[in-house]
């Protein structure tokens, strides 16, 4: 009787199949990286090892990234390089390729992408997940999971894990990858179960480095405040930013993330890389760091008062809303440009810009943006007057880009006009959740009607959010969104339930259907905007 050997991920292997397949047909033909199959640790180290599964969740691959291993089981990009060199600056005895430095390594977005989308930081939600249709998510979902459930599988059934040990770095892999585990884990255990014909469900959980729990050190207090900066219970932050603007703080904390990772193996080694590392901007606190940001930001927007750090007392409340006021002043130059592009637009200097004239010139440049990309290639208001046949052509090509937008984009629009199916669904989908809503006008009053209707209705909840910017914590109303009634995969109408939002500053805070804890950090457009300061969960939909 011929003996045939396992595969190392063999009720995984078409689960992941069926993933890459999915993802490769919404990425519009982007390739999945591959699970790689880890090479067995030292005899030594295999002994000590213990039962638990090492998994490192990340974001997505760099641009052009070949796969996560070269072909001698090397890590093959930077962030991964700087991992794989943490844990073997610990060793004494040991050198740890990649593929024996963790069991499991994935990423949201499954395959390479640029670093930058028109001049933003590439973000899972807003440049991937957010673009899918609700069926599209829907299937996303259901094969990511798909695989995860298949690996924990394979890990119980095959190698006797009783749990895994998770890395999930960044804030989005902090977001999603918990969200995607919990989903997996009772599936695996009965299928393991089953194909092991036990009576119970085998153990298998999945657990985090944390601050509560004494795994990652807290962040060292403000001298000045003798508060801490806020920050996640499990935040570790992505290791691409150890080499420029991560704080001492933080790079400590992932050294301890690593160490907790690999405490069986290290024995009383200690992982102290990151924190030995020379960043560009230099070995700041977290407290010190922030400090330093907002300060700059309030001499850039027009600050001329003493900077907290100048005061031998704390700030009084009218030079906190002067600074607040600078801070913001200095965040919209940026988006028109900078400081020196506002001057040589307004022909005057920064200190004489009004706050409406600064303002005004940001509408005046997106409405720019929006001609240019609605077909306008006449000047521009802000560098001559325009004819009147001008300002119809501009008004007419900043009406058609809107109208591109209300559609799902250009690139929809224009690839359902080119005969791409997908595309012609979505397009078709958007124009009947409009016609279910009502046309322009009628639309117009709807909105104001439950703009009405939430200024007098009762909140869901009150919950203290702060802005990253500066500032006390806000106490922010939480209220559900309209409903919204959409086609499901047959074709039926469904009402969907608008999500629970909260307001603060210029931003639309959101609620997930598994909330937000304390000290989360909010991002939005790849940004890191505010931190809850406190834990909500919305409750289900009436």
């Amino acid at each position: 009787m011929s003996f045939v050997e396992k595969h190392h991920w063999e009720n995984a292997l078409p689960l992941l199949e069926a993933h890459a397949e999915t993802f490769c047909q919404l990425s519009s033909g982007n390739q999945a990286h591959q699970l790689p199959v880890p090479k067995a640790l030292p005899h030594q180290l295999a002994a000590v090892r213990g039962d638990r599964t090492r998994v490192l969740a990340l974001h997505y691959p760099p641009p052009r990234s070949p796969g996560y291993l070269t072909s001698k089981g090397d890590a093959t990009d930077a962030t991964t390089r700087l991992l794989a060199s943490a844990v073997n600056k610990a060793f004494q005895e040991h050198h740890l390729n990649f593929d024996q430095t963790f069991d499991v390594i994935g990423d949201l977005y499954d395959g390479p992408h640029d670093f930058k989308v028109d001049g933003r930081d590439f973000n899972f939600e807003t440049h991937f997940f957010d673009k899918l249709s609700p069926e599209e998510q829907q299937a996303w979902w259901e094969t990511k999971v798909g695989t995860l459930f298949g690996i924990i599988v394979d890990e119980i059934v095959q190698r006797g894990r009783k749990g895994a040990d998770v890395l999930a770095m960044g804030v989005l892999p902090r977001k999603w990858w918990p969200e995607l585990l919990a989903a997996a884990v009772p599936l695996a255990r009965e299928q393991a179960r089953r194909i092991l014909g036990l009576t119970y469900l085998p153990p298998y959980d999945i657990a985090y480095p944390s601050t509560s729990g004494g795994q990652l050190p807290p962040l060292t207090p403000d001298e000045e405040t003798g508060r801490a900066p806020s920050c996640g219970d499990i935040e570790i932050q992505h290791p691409c930013g150890a080499l420029s603007f991560m704080s001492l703080d933080q790079r400590a904390r992932l050294d301890a993330g690593l160490q907790w990772l690999h405490r069986h193996i290290l024995g009383d080694s200690h992982v102290v890389y990151f924190r030995r590392l020379t960043p560009k901007f230099g070995d700041y606190s977290e407290a010190e760091r922030r400090r330093a940001q907002a300060d700059a930001k309030a001499r850039e927007g027009g600050f001329e008062g003493q900077l907290p750090d100048e005061l031998d007392r704390p700030p009084t409340e009218e030079e906190e809303k002067a600074m607040k006021a600078a801070i913001a002043r200095a965040g919209t130059a940026r988006l028109c440009g900078g400081k020196k592009a506002v001057e040589k637009r307004l022909d005057k200097p920064f200190a004489q810009v009004t706050d409406a004239e600064l303002s005004a010139l940001l509408t005046q440049l997106n409405d720019d943006a929006k001609a240019r990309q609605g077909g306008y290639n006449g000047p521009s208001p802000l560098d001559q007057q325009l004819t009147a046949t001008q300002k119809k052509s501009r008004k007419e090509a900043i009406s058609h880009e809107m109208s591109m937008r209300s559609q799902g984009g250009r690139e929809f629009v224009e690839a359902a006009e080119a005969g791409d199916e997908k595309a012609k669904k979505r397009v078709k989908e958007i124009k009947e959740i409009k016609r279910t809503n009502g046309k322009k006008g009628a639309k117009k009053g709807a909105k104001k009607k439950r703009e009405d209707a939430a200024a007098v209705d009762p909140p869901l909840a009150w919950v203290n959010i702060r802005l990253l910017s500066g500032g006390d914590a806000e106490l922010c109303p939480v209220r559900r969104a309209s409903s919204v009634i959409k086609k499901n995969a047959k074709g039926d109408r469904v009402v969907y339930p608008g999500n629970c939002r909260a307001y603060i500053g210029n931003f639309i805070i959101s609620f997930p259907k598994l909330g937000r804890k304390k000290g989360e950090i909010v991002t939005i457009s790849g940004v890191d905007v505010a931190v809850m300061e406190d834990a909500y969960t919305p409750p289900p939909p009436a």
